[in-house]
């Protein structure tokens, strides 16, 4: 009976914790503005070339032409979230990057704090997918074609991944702090509804440009409107 008496109050605190969110929330609005293409462009050999060739790609020294196209490869690298102590933490999930075409795909994943990343190989060579990142570090060891090796991530941050066998593979994985979280859209446009007001970080993060954060104040009922500008001098550390 104590049990059923317990479960019964948390079910009512749990209520009474979203009516109020419903109450006392607001949204937060904004635009990433990135005003120029930011990341290297880099050719990749073929597969039986790679075999027997020591460099497997040439990174050329300027960013990728300029372009709409262009821009909203960007935009795909980018993860906007909030952080705060009080945040709530979103819900685990099970997401995977793919190795193909001697590509981390996709090149930047987003992911709740919990959540689990697998790590299948579909090229017909092998990959050796690892980190030393602080957030997270490991090594996944020689992965042959057809196999999957999973990693849990148990920690907000950045988390960057490299193939070991082929230098000019990269991918980035932003473990999440909260359930407020995005890739902006093609136009740089993200919009979280129903942020319990309070103090918050605006964190916008790029795999490129590094990491811009904003303070912001969530009110009720009210509506944040926010700008981001990233550009290449945005650069900055984010553990």
């Amino acid at each position: 009976m104590g049990t059923a008496k317990s479960e019964y109050f948390k079910g009512i605190a749990m209520w009474m914790v979203m009516a109020a969110g419903c109450c006392w929330a607001g949204d937060v609005r904004g635009r990433v503005e990135i005003p120029k293409p930011l990341t290297r462009q880099r050719v990749v050999l073929p597969d039986s070339i790679v075999r027997d060739a020591a460099l497997s790609y040439v990174e050329r020294s300027s960013p990728s032409a300029q372009s709409k196209d262009g821009l909203a490869e960007e935009f795909g690298r980018t993860v906007v979230y909030l952080r705060a102590p009080h945040a709530i933490q979103g819900r685990p999930v099970r997401a995977s990057i793919v190795q193909q075409d001697q590509t981390f795909l996709p090149e930047v994943l987003a992911v709740p704090t919990g959540s689990t990343v697998d790590f299948p190989n579909a090229d017909s060579i092998s990959h050796n997918a690892f980190s030393i990142s602080k957030t997270k570090a490991f090594n996944l060891g020689n992965s042959p074609q057809g196999s999957t090796r999973s990693v849990p991530f148990d920690h907000p941050g950045v988390v960057e991944v490299y193939c070991n066998l082929h230098s000019n593979m990269s991918a980035a994985i932003v473990v999440v702090p909260s359930r407020w979280w995005t890739k902006p859209a093609k136009d740089g446009s993200f919009l979280f509804f129903a942020v319990p007001a309070g103090e918050y970080d605006l964190v916008v993060w790029h795999k490129s440009a590094g990491s811009r954060v904003e303070k912001i104040s969530v009110t009720t009922n009210g509506v944040v409107n926010v700008t981001i500008l990233i550009a290449a001098e945005t650069r900055s550390a984010l553990k």
